[in-house]
Protein backbone atom coordinates (compact mmCIF):
# COMPACT_ATOMS: atom_id res chain seq x y z
CA UNK A 1 0.00 0.00 0.00
CA UNK A 2 3.07 2.24 0.76
CA UNK A 3 6.17 2.19 -1.47
CA UNK A 4 9.53 4.66 -1.66
CA UNK A 5 9.36 7.32 -4.36
CA UNK A 6 11.07 4.56 -5.76
CA UNK A 7 8.23 2.37 -5.83
CA UNK A 8 9.83 -0.28 -3.45
CA UNK A 9 8.03 -1.37 -0.28
CA UNK A 10 8.52 0.55 2.96
CA UNK A 11 8.63 -2.45 4.50
CA UNK A 12 12.26 -2.47 5.56
CA UNK A 13 13.19 0.87 6.40
CA UNK A 14 9.40 2.83 6.83
CA UNK A 15 10.75 4.88 9.33
CA UNK A 16 12.77 7.01 7.22
CA UNK A 17 9.93 7.71 4.78
CA UNK A 18 7.08 7.96 7.66
CA UNK A 19 8.79 10.70 9.24
CA UNK A 20 9.94 13.15 7.17
CA UNK A 21 6.45 12.77 5.10
CA UNK A 22 4.44 13.34 8.72
CA UNK A 23 7.23 16.37 9.09
CA UNK A 24 6.04 17.82 5.19
CA UNK A 25 2.29 17.64 6.17
CA UNK A 26 2.82 19.47 9.05
CA UNK A 27 1.24 16.66 11.55
CA UNK A 28 2.58 16.58 15.29
CA UNK A 29 1.21 13.66 17.58
CA UNK A 30 0.60 11.42 14.49
CA UNK A 31 1.37 7.63 14.48
CA UNK A 32 0.81 5.15 11.56
CA UNK A 33 -1.68 3.41 13.68
CA UNK A 34 -3.65 6.62 13.69
CA UNK A 35 -4.32 6.14 9.53
CA UNK A 36 -6.11 2.55 10.64
CA UNK A 37 -8.58 4.19 13.60
CA UNK A 38 -9.27 6.52 10.44
CA UNK A 39 -10.20 4.44 8.22
CA UNK A 40 -12.39 2.12 10.75
CA UNK A 41 -14.36 5.77 11.81
CA UNK A 42 -15.08 7.03 8.20
CA UNK A 43 -16.51 4.10 7.11
CA UNK A 44 -18.26 3.20 9.89
CA UNK A 45 -19.55 6.73 9.73
CA UNK A 46 -20.86 6.03 5.84
CA UNK A 47 -22.62 3.04 7.00
CA UNK A 48 -20.15 0.46 6.21
CA UNK A 49 -21.23 -2.58 8.77
CA UNK A 50 -19.11 -3.68 11.25
CA UNK A 51 -18.39 -7.06 9.57
CA UNK A 52 -17.21 -5.58 6.30
CA UNK A 53 -14.76 -2.87 8.54
CA UNK A 54 -13.78 -5.67 10.74
CA UNK A 55 -12.99 -7.06 7.46
CA UNK A 56 -11.44 -4.50 5.15
CA UNK A 57 -9.34 -3.48 8.20
CA UNK A 58 -7.57 -6.76 8.71
CA UNK A 59 -8.99 -6.85 12.61
CA UNK A 60 -9.16 -10.98 13.66
CA UNK A 61 -12.47 -10.16 16.09
CA UNK A 62 -15.23 -7.49 16.00
CA UNK A 63 -14.41 -6.33 19.56
CA UNK A 64 -10.86 -5.61 18.86
CA UNK A 65 -12.00 -3.70 15.57
CA UNK A 66 -14.65 -1.39 17.75
CA UNK A 67 -12.00 0.31 19.79
CA UNK A 68 -10.59 2.03 16.27
CA UNK A 69 -14.06 2.47 14.77
CA UNK A 70 -16.17 4.59 17.38
CA UNK A 71 -18.79 6.18 16.56
CA UNK A 72 -19.18 10.65 17.41
CA UNK A 73 -22.49 11.59 18.82
CA UNK A 74 -23.23 13.35 15.16
CA UNK A 75 -23.29 9.71 13.63
CA UNK A 76 -25.14 8.21 16.40
CA UNK A 77 -27.82 10.92 16.26
CA UNK A 78 -27.74 10.64 12.10
CA UNK A 79 -28.80 7.24 12.26
CA UNK A 80 -31.56 7.55 14.80
CA UNK A 81 -33.08 10.62 12.64
CA UNK A 82 -32.93 8.61 10.18
CA UNK A 83 -34.98 5.77 11.75
CA UNK A 84 -37.93 8.64 12.73
CA UNK A 85 -38.11 9.43 9.58
CA UNK A 86 -38.56 6.11 8.04
CA UNK A 87 -41.07 5.35 10.76
CA UNK A 88 -42.92 8.76 10.24
CA UNK A 89 -43.57 8.35 6.77
CA UNK A 90 -44.94 4.43 7.36
CA UNK A 91 -47.44 5.91 9.91
CA UNK A 92 -48.03 8.43 7.64
CA UNK A 93 -48.57 6.20 4.82
CA UNK A 94 -50.85 3.79 6.88
CA UNK A 95 -52.88 6.67 8.26
CA UNK A 96 -53.53 8.29 4.64
CA UNK A 97 -52.44 11.44 5.79
CA UNK A 98 -50.22 11.89 2.87
CA UNK A 99 -51.93 9.83 0.08
CA UNK A 100 -54.40 13.05 -0.32
CA UNK A 101 -57.20 10.61 -1.01
CA UNK A 102 -58.69 11.84 2.61
CA UNK A 103 -61.68 10.30 5.04
CA UNK A 104 -62.08 7.62 2.95
CA UNK A 105 -59.03 5.87 2.60
CA UNK A 106 -58.77 5.60 6.27
CA UNK A 107 -62.21 3.57 7.04
CA UNK A 108 -61.95 -0.07 6.84
CA UNK A 109 -63.73 -2.08 3.64
CA UNK A 110 -66.33 -3.25 3.79
CA UNK A 111 -66.79 -6.85 3.35
CA UNK A 112 -68.27 -8.93 1.18
CA UNK A 113 -72.12 -8.72 1.85
CA UNK A 114 -72.25 -5.93 4.30
CA UNK A 115 -74.35 -3.44 3.10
Amino acid sequence: MFCTPEGRSLSVNFKRYWQPAVKAAGLTDFRFHDLRYTFAARLVARGVSSYIVQHAGGWRTASMMQRYAHLNPGTLRAAVELLALRDAAAFSSRSGTDSGTGEAERRPAKAAGDV
